[in-house]
């Protein structure tokens, strides 16, 4: 398992965050809208017919269950790696390895897949100018592998802003040519071609297809691969990782929708890897072919680079994690780039070229890709149920938890559909990873992840704790409930109540050493053992304007009000804005919930009149499934009233835990003067700074 320690997965180099929406998109999009959509008319217009589209839309609809358990392990864990560093954050390093060497070699194979692909489309578009060059393949795979490689080497940034542009031309290309082609196919234009069955041949080649085409959706997890130089990845990742399968999933039925309508299935079959050039032929004339050839040079391009982008960031989070040599876990010194990891992917892949067999190349891709997509959504129901103190996804997918199980299923039975050479192959990569990590990484083990979007402090609440050392006043508290920290470093204030005439440096020259010594008496009898404990005293008039000063100057993030507590039995959160919660204190809220059996009432302060109450409830259940807290640990309950105090004389009792937020530093005082005379519970008033909490690099 791995250590549970976050602050390990911070190392001295780093990845650059350069990478912004758009080339996050790219990078999927560019990756699913690439080769495939050039490669497969044919291939799966042949062996399905009209029935392609339907495999295409399965397809589909499977990544996009991957692609939301994805969305919320990558806000949790934005880290270079992808489904590697999630796989082996969660299970352990023996699957991690397996999984990752597992994702390096799928992805090798789908750019040397690719790299055939881009080979003949530029073989083909030189041919439609009468210049004929042979059958040179695997070579002019290698020449753009090299090229790319370079590419690579020399910055993140350069890489996203070109692969922008390559997108934005292939998209407008395949909109604009195939947006004609359903003119056509519904007789806008000239007559109606409409396939006359769309399962011609049932539906076993329709599911077989759907396991060959899948490569096609290998993408949008190279977004969370390259998660390490994501900008404000917590806000990015989810949008490119949905936003991306969708885009792909209508390009990909569009285009098989026009393919299988104009051309039958054995006519596709004949014309293979550039059945979409005839399509743009009989649509348009030489000029449609051309321009599909074009793009087909674009596309297979830009899945290509994202490809290698992807594998070599993978192989970097192995070494990174020492799990391979230490040395491919290194950047460069000047382009910050995995240059030792960019060599260690190149060689195989330019090795991959001359195998031949392009649809193998395919299917072991996507068996590679597909293990590890059902391990992604086990990974995410593990979280889901173990609740580690580093989990603290962003964003929580709809439907928990049949999407995860339905995606993990789907993932592992499309496998039986494939040759039996690719499960051969895929499982001899399996294997080799084992035994590779039997040999060299056992007994090793992975850091915790550290996410971005959590100021490092937060993860440590740093609370303060007046407690009155009077020594003719039995303030003691019980403090049983500061247990359900998980880490806690407490400011223990003992403070010693004078009249306003009398001075600080007069009490304390009367007081001090009896007040010293009663707060080293009151904090030996707390029971915090395990936590971090820092202790001032101090003498005052004016008890809020005290704690106020203290707050600011040691930057605490909390103030504990105890009023001498015994025992905690319900937490309570009074609620008027759940939208506006921040990041520390959903995080306190989760700290204080997680795995431990502490019940929670959700106080709404509102009238509880209108249909504005209903929208209010169900932000306030949104909130609580940011904390992590499940439906069966909490309830809600409408205060019908706006007034703090009011809602808690009527709603809590004496064992209750408030936990309450405020962000407006002029009302604090008022506050803490409201907290200190109207309430006889236990208070934890949490101090929200949102600017400071939230990493938007």
């Amino acid at each position: 398992m791995a250590d549970q320690n976050p602050d390990e997965n911070q190392t001295p180099q780093s990845l650059e965050r350069s990478l912004g929406l758009p080339a996050a998109l790219a990078i999927g999009v560019g990756t699913m809208v690439g080769a495939g959509v050039f490669v497969f008319p044919g291939l799966a217009g042949g062996a399905a017919g009209a029935g392609a589209s339907i495999s295409f839309v399965i397809a589909g609809c499977i990544a996009m269950l991957v692609a939301l358990c994805t969305a919320e392990l990558a806000t949790a864990m934005p880290s270079s790696g992808g489904g590697y560093f999630f796989v082996s954050r969660v299970m352990g390093p023996r699957l991690g390895t397996l999984v990752g060497l597992g994702q390096g070699f799928g992805l090798i194979f789908a750019t040397a897949f690719y790299l055939t692909g881009l080979a003949k489309y530029l073989l083909e578009f030189l041919a439609e100018f009468n210049i004929d060059m042979g059958e040179p393949v695997a070579l002019i795979g290698v020449g753009f592998a090299i090229l790319m490689l370079a590419l690579n080497l020399f910055g993140t940034e350069k890489v996203g802003q070109a692969q922008n542009y390559i997108v934005a031309g292939l998209l407008v290309i395949l909109l604009t040519l195939f947006g004609y082609g359903v003119l056509s196919v519904f007789g806008v234009v000239g007559e109606s071609n409409l396939p006359e069955a769309f399962v011609p041949e049932g539906w076993g080649p329709v599911f077989s297809t759907t396991a060959l085409v899948f490569t096609s959706f290998l993408g949008f997890v190279q977004i969370a691969t390259v998660a390490g130089e994501v900008k404000a990845p917590h806000k990015t990742l989810p949008r490119a990782l949905i936003g991306s399968v969708l885009i792909a999933t209508f390009i990909y039925v569009l285009v098989l929708f026009v393919t299988t309508s104009l051309f039958p299935a054995e006519e596709l079959a004949e014309m293979g890897e550039t059945a979409t050039v005839e399509v743009a032929r009989s649509l348009v004339g030489r000029f449609g072919a051309i321009a599909i050839l074009f793009a087909g040079l674009l596309a297979t391009l830009s899945s290509a680079n994202a490809s290698i982008m992807s594998a070599s960031r993978t192989v970097y989070a192995l070494g990174k994690d020492k799990l391979l040599s230490e040395r491919v876990g290194q950047l460069h010194p000047k382009y910050g780039t995995p240059h030792i990891g960019l060599a260690v992917v190149g060689l195989p892949i330019i090795a991959c070229m001359f195998l031949g067999r392009i649809e193998v190349l395919a299917e072991v891709a996507s068996l590679l890709h597909l293990i590890l997509y059902g391990l992604i959504c086990v990974t995410l129901i593990l979280c889901r149920r173990r609740k580690p103190l580093w989990f603290a996804p962003t964003y929580r997918i709809p439907g928990y938890p049949v999407v995860p199980i339905i995606g993990a299923i789907a993932c592992f039975a499309l496998i039986g559909w494939m040759e039996w050479l690719s499960m051969a192959i895929g499982g001899g990569v399996i294997v080799l990873s084992l035994i590779y990590f039997y040999a060299f990484d056992r007994g090793k083990k992975v850091s915790a992840p550290s996410p971005t979007h959590i100021a490092p402090a937060l993860r440590r609440p740093y609370i303060l704790l007046p407690i009155n050392v009077d020594p003719e006043i039995d303030d003691l508290p019980q403090l049983d409930f500061i247990d359900n920290f998980g880490r806690l470093e407490l400011l223990a204030l003992g403070y010693y109540k004078i009249p306003e005439q009398t001075t600080t440096d007069q009490a304390r020259e009367e007081y001090g050493e009896a007040v010293k010594k009663q707060l080293e008496t009151d904090l030996e009898s707390l029971p915090v053992a395990g936590k971090a404990i820092k202790s001032e005293t101090a003498f005052t008039s004016d008890l809020p304007a005290l704690m106020g000063r203290y707050l600011e100057e040691e930057n605490c993030q909390a103030i504990l009000f105890h009023h001498r507590a015994t025992r905690i039995e319900r937490l309570v959160l009074p609620v008027s804005e759940p939208e506006e919660f921040g990041i520390r204190m959903v995080t306190v809220l989760r700290e204080l919930v997680q795995g431990r059996q502490l019940p929670v009432l959700v106080l709404l302060l509102d009238e509880g009149e209108d249909e504005w109450s209903e929208t209010f409830e169900e932000d306030a259940r949104g909130l609580m499934n940011r904390a992590g807290v499940r439906a069966g640990e909490f309830t809600v309950t409408h205060a019908d009233t706006n007034d703090l105090t009011d809602a808690l004389a009527n709603h809590t009792e004496a064992n209750d835990f408030i936990l309450l937020r405020e962000t407006e530093r002029d009302n604090r005082q008022k506050n803490m003067k409201r907290v200190l005379n109207d309430t006889e519970t236990a208070v934890l008033l949490v101090l929200e700074k949102r600017e400071t909490d939230a990493d938007e690099r």
